[in-house]
This record gives C-alpha cells, sequence and structure tokens, in this order.
C-alpha cells in the first residue's frame, strides 16, 4: 500500500493487499505494519429503516392483510400490480415490468438509479469512519451446523408427527427429544 494510499483511507483486505504485493499473508502485513484491518466503512444492515416506514415514506398505501401487501408500482405505473413484504422489504411486480428485489436497498437502488453505496447511504445504512464489527468466528461452518442438526431435526419431526397422532412418547423418547433440543441451543449459539 502506497503513502497515498493510506492517507486517502484506502480500505485494506488480504485481497487489496495481495494485489499491491506489499505483503503476501496477515503475519507479514501485521509485523510490518502495512495491513489495516477492515476499518472505517461498509454497510450495516442493523441501521436499515423498517420496510413499512421507507415504502410509506415513498407515498405508497400498502393494502390488505399478511406479510405481503399490495401497492402501486412506481416502475411502469400499475394501480395494484406491485406487493411488497412487510417484513424484509422484498418486492416484485406481478404485471411483468420486472421490477423485483429483495431489500429496501435494492428498491432505492431500482427506483432511483443509485449504486449500492448511493443507496446504502441515503437510507443511512453506510457507515464511515467507525470501526466496523468484526464477525465472530465459528467452531464448524454452517453447513456443519446442518449436518449436525439433521439427525436432531428428524427425531423432532418424528416425535412432532407421534403426537399428533395420539401416540405419546415413552420416557427414553422425552429425554431423547430433551437431548435434541440441548444440542439445537448449543449449535444456535455458536451463530448468535
Amino acid at each position: 500500500m502506497t503513502p497515498q494510499d493510506e492517507a486517502a483511507g484506502v480500505l485494506v483486505t488480504p485481497a487489496t493487499a495481495q494485489q499491491n504485493h506489499d505483503c503476501t499473508d496477515h503475519s507479514t502485513a501485521q509485523k510490518t505494519g502495512t495491513f489495516k484491518p477492515w476499518r472505517t466503512m461498509g454497510f450495516d444492515r442493523s441501521k436499515l429503516p423498517d420496510p413499512v416506514a421507507f415504502y410509506d415514506a415513498r407515498g405508497l398505501k400498502l393494502l390488505g392483510r399478511g406479510k405481503w401487501r399490495t401497492t402501486c408500482c412506481e416502475f411502469h405505473g400499475g394501480s395494484d400490480s406491485m406487493r411488497i413484504n412487510i417484513d424484509t422489504g422484498a418486492f416484485i411486480c406481478m404485471a411483468g415490468c420486472g421490477a423485483r428485489g429483495g431489500d429496501v436497498v435494492a428498491y432505492s437502488m431500482a427506483a432511483d438509479g443509485y449504486d449500492f453505496k448511493a443507496a446504502c447511504r441515503a437510507l443511512g445504512a453506510w457507515v464511515e469512519g467507525q470501526p466496523i464489527r468484526p464477525l465472530k468466528p465459528t467452531p464448524l461452518s454452517a453447513r456443519a451446523a446442518l449436518q449436525a442438526m439433521n439427525p436432531e431435526i428428524m427425531l423432532a419431526a418424528v416425535a412432532a408427527g407421534n403426537v399428533a397422532n395420539g401416540v405419546p412418547l415413552t420416557d427414553a423418547d422425552q429425554a431423547r427429544l430433551l437431548l435434541a433440543a440441548q444440542r439445537f441451543i448449543r449449535i444456535a449459539e455458536l451463530f448468535a
């Protein structure tokens, strides 16, 4: 990394450090002082506005009940063709104009012509000048956690089916189900 990059506050990641040939791994970079961990800017999903408030502020009336609400489509002018998920902010036009996205950031990008960073800034979800929270390392990958939970999930599903059909659980079944629940909790705590 050049002194000009340092002065400009360039974000240095392992990939950019290798591109600049300043170092070949984290330990060398940390010893030489050329590696600065991800530090001063980034997207913070927790700062996004509530989807209902976001769409109301844009003048869209959300009609109906349930998770998906109906409104007009700003993209083609349809009166009631847009569906909006009030939990995630996802949207899709059912009239076929092609408007769709997974959250309010995607809507802002499509409706206002912003790129990702500009949309996040406009929504107040782009953090600058503050350290970014590092991700908490987990002892196993998400895939490994799901594989470990699979037998427990199957056991819980069979037990639920038995109870639903009037088959009582034995003491051994209840003890095994309790053990499965404790394993669920332990694995969930790893990713919390």
